[in-house]
């Protein structure tokens, strides 16, 4: 005790510790960790589980399936449309099919399709430029699973990353399958990225009437291109009248008029 020289003999409290004291975690948020992994069918795993700073207490645990991705199976590769197109899909929990190739030269584990289409015969780029793990990928053409033509496969882009790339020559109204696995058993977050360019738009031209009551008129657009034909008497519902391909020479049409509506409106749009 030391004597304060003001008022006499008072107390003073000790210094402050600097040794710190147990439990001074914060515990105003309650800490949940999880964790997800590739389950083998029968494999025997062991589960811990502890605390930090030696802290003890009751315990709630739960063991839950992950769902399988909607794409995990080839026949449920789910369709991109457009020129360029990015979209984000997981690997976690996904599996292989009976028959299914190895993609890159590493063996099917957790694939997720998608199938695309090409507009326009051109080159192609597809990579998983944003992913979260070692991706591989690979692009098809095929109806099964088990009887694939590989295009194009990639495990590791030239830029030293651990996505993949692939460049190819697409051809007009061909569907292109395209798988996304890990590499050795790897899984993730995917994000796939489709780029092509598009064409320029379509053109209407040198629109006739002929003699006999109908009309004919032409469509000029990038050689190869696919599109529909559409009508419509509102410019609001539009029923597709056919789907054809841009030739070297412009595509001609003769369309006969309706005599139940006053005007019938044309159009032509890219496809798919």
């Amino acid at each position: 005790m030391r004597s304060s020289p003001d008022s006499g003999s008072k107390p003073v409290p000790p210094a402050e510790s600097s040794i710190p004291t147990k439990n001074t975690k914060p515990r105003s948020v309650a800490v949940q960790p999880g964790v997800t992994f590739a389950a083998k069918k029968g494999t025997n795993y062991q589960i811990a589980v502890d605390s930090d700073f030696g802290d003890f207490g009751n315990l709630s645990f739960a063991l839950e399936p992950t769902p399988t991705p909607p794409n995990d199976d080839f026949a449920n590769a789910i369709p991109l449309n457009g020129f360029s197109v990015s979209t984000v899909g997981s690997t976690v929990a996904a599996t292989m099919e009976p028959g299914e190739p190895a993609h890159a030269g590493s063996s099917a584990n957790h694939s997720i399709w998608w199938e695309w289409t090409a507009g326009v015969s051109q080159s192609v780029t597809i990579d998983t430029a944003g992913s979260s793990f070692d991706t591989v990928l690979a692009v098809y053409t095929g109806s099964r699973v088990s009887n694939l033509t590989v295009i194009a496969s990639n495990d590791d882009a030239a830029d030293g990353g651990a996505t993949s790339q692939v460049v190819f020559d697409a051809i007009a109204g061909t569907p292109y399958l395209i798988a996304v696995d890990g590499f050795e058993g790897d899984f993730g977050d995917v994000q796939l990225n489709v780029s092509s360019l598009a064409p320029p738009p379509l053109q209407f031209g040198n629109v006739q009437r002929l003699l006999n009551g109908q009309f004919c008129f032409k469509i000029d657009g990038t050689p190869t291109q696919l599109f529909v034909l559409q009508t419509s008497t509102n410019l609001m519902g539009w029923q597709s009248i056919c789907t054809n391909q841009c030739s070297g020479a412009a595509s001609n049409f003769t369309v006969p008029t309706d005599p139940n509506s006053l005007a019938r409106f044309y159009r032509a749009i890219p496809w798919p």
